[in-house]
């Protein structure tokens, strides 16, 4: 699908949430992936269920950043946060 705006490196979206003071700006504690639309970026440690209050943050091409919503997916939160239909 065309958005019409250029993709964001995960660099990018990093700098996005290190100017947002999100703590999913931290690699060690959060791994990207590329999803249409944008970076969705899910807690990294499956050895244990991620601290209280902890969800996936999503940075749309535009720059905006969202979090998933209890039972939300990251793609789901990036749709939502978009505007896009699935």
């Amino acid at each position: 699908m065309e958005t019409g705006r250029p993709e964001l490196s995960e660099y990018e979206a990093r700098q996005v949430l290190i100017a947002k003071n999100s703590v999913a700006a931290d690699p060690e504690r959060f791994g990207p992936r590329r999803a249409v639309g944008g970076w969705v970026f899910a807690w990294v440690d499956r050895s244990a269920r991620p601290p209280m209050g902890v969800r996936t943050v999503v940075v749309a091409d535009s720059g905006e950043v969202g979090r998933a919503a209890v039972g939300e997916s990251g793609e789901q939160a990036l749709q939502r946060l978009t505007g896009a239909n699935p």
